[in-house]
This record gives C-alpha cells, structure tokens and sequence, in this order.
C-alpha cells in the first residue's frame, strides 16, 4: 500500500470512528444533545466525541453503556470478556488511559479492519429477528421450515430481520434476495408464501465503490431467536443477553442434541452446548412441545444456583396440520398465539405497546 493509499484508508477509518460515536453520544448523555465536533476534520471530530463517549461512560458506569461505547469504537459487537475487561479499566483509571487501552484491544482484535469501516444504525423499542439461518440459503430443515411458515405473518408488526457479517461480527440488514428466502414472494391472491424460494439471479454483487457496511445495534429492544444461531455467533449474543438492556426471546425446539448426542451428526451436541450460554440469560422462551418444555424449564432452574434471574418458559406447541384447512390459516393463528406469548411481553417490559406497529422508526439517525 501506498503512502497515499495508507492516508486516504486511515481518512476514511477515522471519519467511520467519528460518524459512528456521533450516533451513539446522544443515547449516552441521555438529553438528546449533540457534541461540537472540533474544526470539523475526521481525527478531530473523532477525538473530541471519543472523549466526551468515554467520560460519559465513566460518569454512569453500567454494562450496557460499556457495551455500547465498544460498538462504536470497533464497528463489531463485543463479547462478554471484553466488556467485563473494559469496564473495569474505565472504573480504574483515567479517561486518557482507559481509552488509549480500548483502542489498542479493538485493533488487536481478528476481523478489527473488516469493521473499523462501517456505519451503524442504533434501533430502540424494536423487535430484531436473527434469521440468519434461514436468510442464507435455501436449505429446509425442520426448524428452518417453521421459521419460514411463521415469521411472515409476523409482518404487520414491523419486525426487523437481520443477518450477520460475514467479514466480522454482529448483525446487519438482510439483502432483497435474503429477505425474500425469509418472508416469501407475494402469491397472485397477495400472501405471503411462507417457503419463500431460490432467486435464481442470486444476492447482487457487492458495489466496489460502498466500503460502509451497516450495523444494526439493538438499543433496548427485543431480540427473537427463531431458531438456534450459529455457534460462533453465540459469543456476542450471550453479551447482548447477559450485559445490555435488550431482552432475548427464544423459540425453544428439543432438547435432544445433548440430552441423546449419539442420536445426531457429530458435532450437533457441541453446537447445541454453544447455544445454551445465550438461553441462560433469555427473558423468555417458547417450548414448541411438551418434552421441550420439560427440557427448558428444568435447565432454567438449573440456574438459580448461579443467582441468575430464571427466564419464562411457556408452551407454544406446534400447531396440527388439519386435512381441508389451508396451512395458511394455521400458521397464521399460531403467529398470533406465539407473538403474544413470546414478543410482547418483552415489549411490555421496555414499556412499548406489543401489539401495535411502531408509529415511527425509532433508529437513530443523528
């Protein structure tokens, strides 16, 4: 790389930094402000809002807080070690210090300059749907088909579906094509069709000109697990889980990849043991059976040992496919019944309405 590649790179890093803490300073001192940015240069604007996000945190020292100021420093969601690790260097010692450390840990980091680049999108009192399972591909496993027969008809809510970067960690908005592959094409009668379908031209190539990726930061809001995610996804959401103000819904399937391993293909056990630490710190969870049920809530018990706040568990069980009435129609009622019983008691408790769309997008845009 050129000396004049090298600047022209470090620019646009430096003004990423900058746009991202623009978007964050205001959430952390809590009056809807903004900050002066300085002479109006990337470094100087970035400097300025890097100290004032950093003594903000440091006046009012939650998790949540440290989480979201690590988003913004490194363009990638932390994990729990990280945010336990900084917060006790902000708690220790001075701004100057702690940020000069911060910013060593999230160059260090592997992925660090797949994410020193991008933008960021905070959503706050909404519903983010981690469908990145079955927004990727068109594969049909079991769980993979109830996830495309319900979450249409979670439309009408304004729910938001999320993948996760490839090139780095955390969630970003889905593309035409994965969207399609989660809420299905329009029928000619104008619904949905739960399967969705292969679009055979495919996502459309990246445009060379756009190195800003967006991620999708959950600000306070609920974030429904349709089905288990990959385990190495889990990291982060066991942050997001355990050390931020968002609430975590879970749909609970069986138990059996650790309960009869041997009854799986190798590996399903350990991905399954990956997922459990992001169920441990869930609000609430849906058992789609009877057996499910049992599994969960005698894990969820499990956990008072460890002085956890147990999650909710209710039952949801699948519907039955009845001869003679459109499948349609089922799903439809059993969206309803999960939604109520999964999402918006979640809702309820960041104090936003459950079942009415959001009157306005509540992302921040400043």
């Amino acid at each position: 790389m050129t000396q004049t590649q090298t600047q022209t790179e470090t620019k646009a890093q430096t003004s990423a930094l900058a746009d991202r803490l623009s978007r964050i300073v205001p959430i952390l001192r809590g009056d809807g402000s903004t900050v002066a940015g300085g002479d109006g240069s990337p470094a100087q604007t970035a400097s300025v809002l890097l100290d004032e996000a950093v003594r903000s945190v440091q006046g009012a020292l939650t998790a949540e807080r440290v989480w979201l100021l690590l988003v913004a420093m490194s363009g990638r969601f932390p994990r729990a070690d990280e945010v336990d690790d900084a917060r006790r260097r902000l708690e220790l010692e001075p701004a100057a210090l702690a940020t000069i450390a911060l910013l060593d840990r999230c160059v260090q980091e592997p992925g660090h300059y797949d994410s020193v680049r991008r933008d960021i999108r905070v959503l706050a009192g909404r519903v983010l749907l981690a469908v990145d399972d079955v927004s990727g591909h068109d594969s049909r496993s079991d769980v993979q088909r109830v996830v495309r027969s319900l979450v249409p008809h979670w439309r009408d809510h304004q729910p938001v579906p999320t993948g996760w970067h490839r090139r780095g960690r955390g969630m970003r908005p889905l593309t035409a094509t994965e969207a399609e592959r989660v809420f299905g094409r329009p029928d000619p009668a104008g619904d949905p069709d739960p399967l969705g379908g292969p679009d055979p031209a495919g996502d459309p190539p990246p445009d060379p000109a756009s190195d800003r990726e967006t991620l999708l930061v959950p600000w306070r809001s609920v974030i429904v697990l349709p089905g288990a995610p990959r385990s190495d996804f889990a990291p982060e959401l066991v942050a997001i889980a355990a050390h931020t103000g968002n609430r975590v819904a879970v749909i609970g399937y069986d138990c059996a990849p650790v309960i009869s391993p041997h009854l799986f293909p190798a590996g399903a056990a350990d991905d399954f043991a990956h997922y459990l630490p992001v169920v441990k710190y869930a609000q609430r969870i849906a058992a789609v059976s009877e057996a499910a049920h049992l599994g969960y809530q005698g894990f969820v018990d499990a956990l008072a040992t460890q002085g956890l706040a147990p999650a909710t568990v209710v039952s949801c069980p699948l519907p039955q496919i009845h001869p003679g009435r459109p499948d349609r129609e089922t799903w439809a009622e059993y969206a309803t019944t999960l939604w109520r019983a999964l999402v918006a008691p979640e809702l309820e408790a960041l104090g936003v309405h459950p079942l009415d769309p959001p009157a306005i997008d509540k992302e921040n845009d400043a």
